[in-house]
């Protein structure tokens, strides 16, 4: 009789656990997008850095500007607009310190653009960068996944560890 009773209680608990939290007629969504305060949060973070990005859009000649925008698009995950913003800051940083950073982030985003693929593009970024920068680990890390996503992946494997053994030990 106990057992009955306990496999009573597990049966409706999963049952009701999963009417709360979904069915196969639910899309499929994140568990910690169903939170409403993440979601009023993210829209009101989103919505804190709209003049910033429309700011960027009416003066496409403010680098500062064109960067900030980039960064904000690229952590909210619009990748395609972030790259708008990072191909109209690059060539005014063209001469600066910053122009390898921002390369090896347009690279970045063109491969978070890509489902994680480095594209041909984003390879021609990042050996840029390194042109300009030739120990940036970004661009490097990125070129030997390029490696690895094209079958190369022992010669990846020991670019990685070169990289892993030149970083500072709290790298």
């Amino acid at each position: 009789r106990l057992i009955t009773l306990m496999f009573l209680a597990i049966s409706l608990s999963a049952v009701g656990l999963y009417a709360l939290l979904g069915s196969p007629n639910l899309p499929s969504r994140p568990i910690f997008l169903k939170n409403t305060n993440h979601l009023v949060q993210n829209r009101q973070a989103l919505l804190s850095q709209k003049p910033k990005i429309d700011f960027a859009h009416e003066n496409p000649s403010n680098m500062a500007a064109q960067i900030e925008a980039a960064m904000l698009s690229k952590r909210n995950q619009d990748y395609e607009q972030a790259i708008s913003f990072f191909k109209k800051a690059i060539p005014m940083a063209a001469d600066l310190d910053i122009a390898p950073v921002l390369i090896a982030l347009y690279g970045e985003t063109l491969t978070f653009a890509a489902n994680g693929r480095v594209t041909l593009e984003a390879q021609e970024a990042f050996i840029q960068a390194t042109k300009l920068t030739p120990n940036h680990p970004q661009a490097h890390f990125y070129l030997n996944l390029y490696l690895a996503q094209n079958g190369q992946v022992e010669e990846a494997v020991t670019h990685w560890q070169k990289m892993l053994d030149m970083a500072p030990q709290d790298a």
